[in-house]
């Protein structure tokens, strides 16, 4: 095998970035995995609702509704492209896709053994705490090419299990056949899961930057739940002021042994126990005096946590102390961030899933974008009411299907053609009656002027009472014609 694609060295003064404590123990949770982070995203995203929840609620947004575009007016390929997302229903792989990348930063999946045929082609995620990235050039298998060396692009294999006792267990796979998703590659350097430095090949989880508050919350959450359970208070001081004559007397080793004894007396009190004592003053820890507020101390993690995650306090359903004017500048940068992370997904989900499958329709591998596209809906897009939507399409402003598009409803099923506005066949028809009517008020009004000349009689008025009951009936209709306009 050549030689490895970079010989770049990282080079610190201090060393790589390490968190000071790592423990196998978070909150109420054993067994957290210290070593492998795709695992530990994992644990994370189920140990509260405040991984869970953010993870999903910014899958459903931005996955919230899409379409299949064509620049160069191919219905057909769109039509055949919807077909094809409802068949291996893709909308809610999109939505995996999403949460994965957002939890792990990289998503990585393997096309089935269909995709060869368009018609069926589908991909299925792999896990990431067993798959790894091999750039071309670097053996894993060799020692010699581990030494202080930055994995980077271009891309050669993706292995899973890569390590494995039995060769067999160890799958690779070429490029062609991985849908391949990374958020930020470049923005920061990382280890893999066999602790190699890597530059450019696996993406940013927004869980990265939380972790170490998120492990100080869910410790709080297990102490302050531990003393409430016990105590139905926070944590206590005690005083025993009766100690406090041993004190000044000098005997500060009696005091001493007194509190050991007295503090184990104290740690055998069972949950909602009294506590029974004399010559002592209880206090709770988080109450008044300045004192720390653990519940204070609760919500700043938490909304910290929310931020890292891209939500806001009101989108958690935290509404009290939060104005209209507050929560609609909050909820518009929190769209606005959202909007930029559906651009980058939308065009990652173009590349790898949607070329592939173009391509094989007959697309140009130049041009292949022009033909088919898919394109999210704007999450801050205006809600339009129904009642200005219907005034638009009386006044011919918007067409009948757009109409229904906006209130997501699909195409009308009628043989009427798209775009007849009915209130327009009612004026064309009112129209029409009226130049009818004319024209019978016309050869109505000569034949009488022709009967009465005969007659040797005069038209009274200048106008016979037939002519004029004809143009009173024309005023009538025009201004009848006039109310549709």
């Amino acid at each position: 095998m050549d030689a490895p694609y970079t010989s770049a060295k990282r080079f610190t003064a201090s060393g790589d970035l390490q968190r000071k404590a790592k423990s196998t123990v978070v909150g109420g949770y054993t067994g957290v995995d210290i070593e492998n982070k795709y695992v530990n995203y994992e644990q994370m995203s189920l140990m509260s609702p405040h991984i869970f929840v953010p993870l999903h609620k910014v899958a459903l947004n931005i996955c919230k509704k899409y379409r299949f575009e064509s620049k160069n007016g191919k219905t057909e390929l769109i039509k055949d492209f919807d077909s094809w997302a409802k068949r291996i229903n893709f909308k809610s792989k999109t939505k995996t896709l999403v949460r994965l990348s957002c939890r792990n930063g990289t998503y990585i999946a393997l096309w089935d053994s269909t995709k060869s045929d368009p018609n069926f082609m589908t991909f299925e995620p792999l896990i990431m705490s067993k798959t790894t990235i091999i750039p071309k050039g670097f053996n894993p298998d060799d020692p010699s090419a581990l030494t202080d060396v930055i994995l980077q692009n271009p891309i050669n294999q993706f292995w899973v299990n890569e390590g494995a006792a039995e060769k067999k267990n160890v799958f690779k796979y070429n490029p062609e056949d991985i849908v391949y998703i990374a958020l930020y590659p470049y923005d920061y350097t990382q280890k893999d899961i066999k602790d190699r430095e890597t530059y450019g090949l696996y993406g940013i989880s927004l869980l990265e930057s939380i972790v170490d508050i998120f492990n100080k919350y869910m410790d709080i959450i297990e102490g302050f739940a531990t003393f409430v359970k016990k105590y139905g208070e926070g944590r206590y001081h005690i005083n025993y002021k009766a100690l406090e004559n041993m004190v000044k007397d000098g005997n500060i080793k009696g005091a001493i042994t007194a509190l050991n004894e007295l503090k184990l007396m104290h740690s055998t009190i069972m949950a909602n126990e009294d506590i029974v004592s004399s010559g002592c003053e209880i206090k709770t820890l988080d109450t008044g005096n300045g004192g720390l507020s653990v519940t204070d101390f609760k919500q700043s993690l938490e909304n910290d946590i929310e931020i890292g995650l891209m939500q806001m306090p009101l989108t958690m359903g935290k509404g009290e102390g939060s104005t209209y004017a507050s929560g609609y500048i909050s909820e518009s940068d929190r769209v606005l961030c959202l909007e930029g992370l559906q651009e980058e997904f939308a065009s990652m989900i173009n590349e790898q899933i949607i070329k592939p499958r173009a391509l094989k329709l007959g697309s140009d591998e130049l041009t292949w974008q022009d033909d088919i596209e898919l394109v999210f809906d704007e999450l801050s897009e205006v809600n339009v009411p129904l009642a200005d939507l219907i005034q638009a399409y009386i006044n011919d402003i918007l067409e009948r299907d757009e109409v229904r598009e906006f209130i997501d409803m699909g195409p009308a099923k009628s043989d009427i053609k798209n775009g007849v506005n009915p209130v327009l066949i009612q004026q064309e028809t009112a129209e029409k009656q009226m130049q009818n009517q004319q024209e019978i008020s016309k050869q109505n009004a000569s034949i009488q002027a022709q009967s009465a000349k005969s007659q040797g009689r005069p038209e009274v008025g200048g106008k016979s009472n037939i002519q004029k009951k004809t143009e009173s009936a024309q005023q009538s209709q025009e201004k009848k014609s006039r109310t549709f306009k």
